[in-house]
This record gives structure tokens, C-alpha cells and sequence, in this order.
């Protein structure tokens, strides 16, 4: 049995999601899989699944069992293993969705971190960045990239667009508002509406991608953001920072990048796709993948 362990913790999370779905992935393949909770009867609610989850308690993990950790785990890992080993049970593989929280929970001064462990089986990320990024850290180490992709069946294409930005505001939120600001400022937001996805559902986002003309990205240290690729997918014109993470399919949205923090730059590129849908009225239209045609 493959379990992912995962946080009980209901906000949304596309990492957490991730999980979901590679459980998903292994059982319809054959390989028995779960979700592994800390506490009895919780999952994810805030989007549509029926993903098998088990919990710490109830679970009866064999030495040929491996228990998945997301890196926002950090040293916890560690004290899991020691538990498991102790009793003769850790297989232990790490799946670092974002290279940069690697560090996270850790002071500095250790000698060994959860990437030292002689149990660790393997190491998964989802980019080619945070892969060379983790290999560099721990040159010992061999890191394998997995494909993360987006709901197709839930982002689609929406040619009906209105004057209507929207953005995340768990990453860059300081850099969206001095954007928004300047903008409003000097009267290049008029007739346009600014949304905050926060705390939407699943389908939630997806509603509000398919109404917006405009998807602004802010994560500046990502492992593969997905966000841009659903609003583009949504028929969004993709402007912002691509957070590293995001280079392995950045280059076929052809979006209006922008280098990170600057603040001149960003509102000039928003600026300039809010004209050509003034122009063109609020059926303008931008086939997925095409927004680096805008002018």
C-alpha cells in the first residue's frame, strides 16, 4: 500500500489536491493507494471526490507499505520515520511540490535533515527547476519530476468574457495591490471589475477563470504553479511571473511575462491588455495559449 500523507486541514490547497489526485491515479492503475489522515473521518470537501482515505489511527502499515510526505512537512518526517523504524516499518518518499519550502521548520544548524534519512526511498518534484534545485542542495540525492496537470474536464475554454481581473491572493498579494492601486490611481480601471479567487471551491475558480478577461500571477517561488494554466485554459490573458516553476510550460501560453517585483512593468502589461479589450468590446476573446498575440 502507497500512503500520501496529508495535513487535515480543509482550506484549499491545489497541493493538497495533488495528493488526492495521485491516489486516484495509483488505484485506477491497480496499485493500492491512500490518503492518510491524521484523524478518523476527515478528507477533503472543498472539491468533488470519492478518493480512498484512511487515517493514522486505524491504519495497519506492513514493512512493504511507503507513506508519501509533502515537504511542508520539514522535520516532522524525520520524527515520523523514527516511529515507523522503530517498530520496523519506513519506507519513507518525499514529494516536494515546491523546492522552496524544503527549508521550512528547519533553524540551520542541523546535520541531517529529512533528506538524510537511510530510509528514504525516493524523492518526487513536479519541475525541472525545483528538481535541479533539490539535486543541487543534496548532490547524493537522485530526484525524479512527475507531471502535474489541470482539470480539463472543469477549465475550459469560455469565449464570453467581461472586464474582469482576477488573481490569488496567497502569493504576491503585496505585489497585486500596489498594481491594482496604480492602476486605479490613474484611472485605467474604469469600468473594470478586480476579483480575489480566496476560498472558493474547485468549480468556484473555475466559474470566475471563465468570466474573467484577465488572470494576474503572482507566485514568485513556485514548483509548478497551476493557476495560470487553468486561467489560460480558461481563455485568460496570463500576465506576471512565471515563479520559476512554471518555466516548463510557460513558453507554450506565450503570456505577457514580467520579472518579479517589478511593479512599472506589470501594470504597464495589464494595462496594455485592459485597452484591447476596451477596443474590442466584452466578447473579446483570447483562444488558450495565443494571449502573447495581444499588442
Amino acid at each position: 500500500m502507497i500512503y500520501y500523507v496529508c495535513r487535515d486541514d480543509n482550506t484549499p490547497s491545489g497541493g493538497r489536491r495533488v495528493l488526492y489526485r495521485h491516489v486516484d491515479i495509483l488505484n485506477e492503475a491497480g496499485i493500492p493507494a491512500s490518503i492518510l489522515h491524521m484523524n478518523p473521518n476527515f478528507r477533503l470537501t472543498w472539491f468533488q471526490n470519492e478518493t480512498a482515505v484512511a487515517n493514522f489511527q486505524d491504519a495497519v502499515i506492513t514493512p512493504d507499505d511507503y507513506l508519501v510526505f509533502p515537504e511542508t512537512f520539514g522535520p516532522d518526517i524525520m520524527r515520523f520515520a523514527s516511529i515507523m523504524r522503530f517498530v520496523g516499518q519506513a519506507n519513507i518518499i518525499i514529494f516536494n511540490q515546491n523546492a522552496h519550502y524544503t527549508h521550512s521548520g528547519y533553524r540551520g544548524d542541523e546535520q541531517k535533515t529529512a533528506y538524510h534519512l537511510d530510509n528514504l526511498k525516493g524523492v518526487m518534484v513536479v519541475s525541472d527547476h525545483n528538481k535541479e534545485l533539490l539535486e543541487y542542495t543534496f548532490p547524493f540525492l537522485t530526484v525524479d519530476r512527475v507531471i502535474v496537470g489541470i482539470d480539463t474536464d472543469l477549465f475550459t475554454y469560455s469565449p464570453d468574457k467581461e472586464k474582469l481581473i482576477c488573481y490569488m491572493p496567497r502569493r504576491g498579494a503585496n505585489d497585486i495591490a500596489q498594481v491594482i492601486h496604480t492602476l486605479k490611481w490613474r484611472g485605467a480601471l474604469e469600468g473594470w471589475q478586480v476579483v480575489a479567487i480566496d476560498g472558493l471551491s474547485h468549480e468556484g475558480v473555475a466559474a470566475v477563470m471563465k468570466r474573467a478577461a484577465i488572470f494576474l500571477a503572482s507566485g514568485s517561488q513556485e514548483g509548478c504553479p497551476m493557476p495560470p494554466l487553468e486561467a489560460a485554459a480558461c481563455g485568460c490573458v496570463v500576465i506576471g511571473y512565471d515563479g520559476y516553476g512554471g518555466r516548463d510550460y510557460w513558453k507554450y501560453l506565450r503570456p505577457r511575462y514580467v520579472n518579479p517585483g517589478d511593479i512599472l512593468e506589470f501594470s504597464l502589461q495589464v494595462e496594455g491588455a485592459i485597452e484591447y479589450f476596451n477596443e474590442r468590446g466584452h466578447n473579446a476573446t483570447i483562444r488558450p495559449g495565443i494571449s502573447g498575440d495581444i499588442s
